[in-house]
């Protein structure tokens, strides 16, 4: 046969057992014409100079018989003969393993053929791995149905994005996203509720509604590769004080450590528009390095980005707000960038990053990359002197509020 293992055994409903597949079969003394399948061939078959011969169907039918019977010690004897190199010791035919089966009936006073105690032994783990491998099969079909929908590729693209910006070291930065319903619809013949678990704050505003959010401890580069692990979809209670994971991180864990934040703030600007749909938190290098040379107030930021890049006022025309360092993940933070975000739409957490809020994976991404690069731009400018020896002026920004259909504050156009 040449390729004996689980797979090429069937059993049929009446307990008839049957070997299929002989398609790498080989009369005795023919060359070795491929390797068989790992894990179950003996390694002398790799060799080319070998030929055909019992042996190599013994050896498979030992590895089969392991890894399919919770052995007793006479039948681990005979699988360990099936094994074994040395000629003199092993079997030389089915017939002598047929032999030892049979006392092995023998002693246990029953007297019924060879066949049916393989099956004895292999029914029960056959049925086992049938059903485990159906659960599994399962579990593939609804996170590749999950995986397909659109929204759900967006969402990896963005964290793949900001990984490769380097915004991401380690598990650092979050991502959550206010799912529509008839997105949920798409999707929902995928859940598997769980327990419910406390926010940690109040957002009745989005109580029923499902979010897709990343990992707490969950490393973004990984949400490509391995999504159902990094990712997950929560739906709130009817109160907006509780959560449940309907979807993802199949090896354990829990959304992000800063979802109190990205609920809270996702409240206040559904409030604002409805459009609002997208969170963000990232480790932006350079914004992380001008916090610790900048004041620390709105109107410096802004003003500052606004310079280093002419796109800057119309992307974020109505500026940036600024949160002095406070303890990640916790209630604090979280409602003093709630505040900044009923009027902006792109927070500073200084010595830590930025947070953004947008209508969709596409504009969010754009309005934290903006200003990160104009925060690249500043920091060189800097590195080279000290003062700038020109820049764009109060009534220039004015001119180009005019021209791009944007409003900016004037408390943002003051003189230097």
């Amino acid at each position: 046969h040449m390729d004996l293992k689980p797979e090429n055994i069937m059993l049929d409903r009446s307990g008839n057992i049957y070997l299929i597949d002989f398609g790498a079969a080989l009369f005795a003394g023919e060359k070795l014409s491929g390797y068989g399948t790992k894990n179950y061939a003996s390694k002398k078959q790799a060799k080319t100079e070998e030929r055909a011969d019992i042996y190599f169907d013994i050896y498979s039918l030992g590895k089969t018989m392991e890894s399919l019977l919770k052995a007793t010690d006479a039948v681990q004897k005979i699988i360990e003969k099936c094994l074994i190199d040395d000629d003199a010791k092993r079997y030389h035919n089915i017939r002598q393993i047929q032999a030892d089966f049979e006392r092995i009936l023998r002693i246990c006073r029953m007297k019924k053929g060879f066949m049916v105690v393989i099956a004895v032994f292999c029914i029960q783990n056959l049925w086992n791995q049938i059903q485990r491998e159906e659960k599994r099969e399962k579990e593939e079909e609804n996170n590749m149905k999950f995986l397909d929908a659109e929204f759900v590729k967006g969402f990896i693209r963005m964290a793949n994005d900001g990984w490769e910006q380097g915004w991401h070291e380690r598990n650092g930065g979050n991502l959550s996203y206010r799912v529509k319903p008839e997105e949920v619809e798409e999707v929902k013949e995928n859940f598997e509720a769980r327990e419910w678990n406390p926010i940690g704050t109040a957002v009745p505003n989005l109580a029923g509604e499902y979010f897709l959010v990343t990992g707490s401890g969950k490393y973004f580069r990984n949400v490509t590769i391995k999504p159902e692990d990094s990712i997950c979809m929560i739906e709130l209670d009817e109160k907006g004080e509780n959560y449940r994971i309907v979807w993802g991180l199949v090896n354990g864990g829990r959304p992000t450590s800063e979802l109190p934040s990205h609920l809270m703030n996702l409240e206040v600007k559904k409030l604002q528009d409805e459009r609002y749909r997208v969170v963000y938190h990232a480790h932006t290098t350079n914004v992380i390095a001008l916090t610790f040379v900048l004041p620390l107030e709105d109107k410096v930021f802004t003003r500052e980005l606004w310079e280093m890049a002419t796109e800057c006022p119309v992307v974020f025309p109505s500026g940036i707000g600024v949160v002095p360092w406070m303890v990640p993940g916790g209630r604090e933070i979280a409602v003093a960038t709630s505040e900044l975000m009923k009027k902006y739409d792109l927070a500073i957490w200084a010595h830590h990053g930025m947070f953004a809020a947008g209508f969709d994976f596409d504009l969010t991404f754009g309005l934290m990359h903006t200003a990160e690069k104009s925060a690249e731009i500043l920091v060189k400018t800097l590195s080279m002197q000290p003062t700038k020896r020109q820049t764009i002026t109060p009534d220039e920004f004015r001119h180009l509020a005019k021209d791009f259909g944007v409003t900016l504050p004037e408390e943002f156009l003051y003189e230097k």
